[in-house]
């Protein structure tokens, strides 16, 4: 009799143990806080340097957060933007990086507009409109002609 009470106890214990397990394995990892870079404007030379995010305000992403850095170059009359982008999902988080090398067509004190796309394997248009005397941007894209992405609009922000 001792013998079963004990591999009853045993498999009881087994059990608990198994279930414990599964919960936290299944259980959807938490997402860490990411804090979004401060929203930085320099100019100097003939380049421009800004750093911040994009928030999305039309349109429709996956994406959590967005952080941005773009160089602009006025001799070159070229910008390059590199940005991360991170997933919440219920197996963690993921990042992603884009980077789009724009073309500038007006570069004034007041605004800088540069143009990009469509690329080889994105039939995207982008637009990015910088305003350095107000700290601020925006960023829209749309679909070329025959292409299928949703329109969509985002603004330049940071974190303090």
């Amino acid at each position: 009799m001792h013998a079963l009470r004990t591999a009853c106890l045993i498999l009881a214990a087994a059990l608990v143990a198994t279930y414990a397990t599964l919960a936290l394995i299944e259980r959807p990892a938490r997402p860490q806080p990411i804090t979004r870079p401060p929203l930085q404007f320099q100019e100097q030379d003939g380049e421009l340097r800004v750093w911040g995010a994009w928030e999305l305000v039309k349109g429709d992403s996956a994406y959590d957060v967005r952080a941005v850095e773009i160089r602009c170059y006025k001799a070159q009359g070229q910008c390059i933007s590199a940005t991360a982008l991170v997933l919440n999902h219920n197996e963690g988080q993921d990042v992603e990086a884009q980077a789009h090398l724009f073309t500038i067509s007006e570069w004034t004190a007041q605004r800088l507009e540069a143009k990009a796309g469509p690329g080889k394997d994105d039939c995207s248009e982008w637009t990015l409109a910088l305003y350095p005397a107000d700290r601020s941007g925006k960023l829209n894209w749309k679909g070329s002609a025959g292409c299928e992405v949703d329109a969509g609009e985002a603004v330049l922000v940071g974190d303090e």
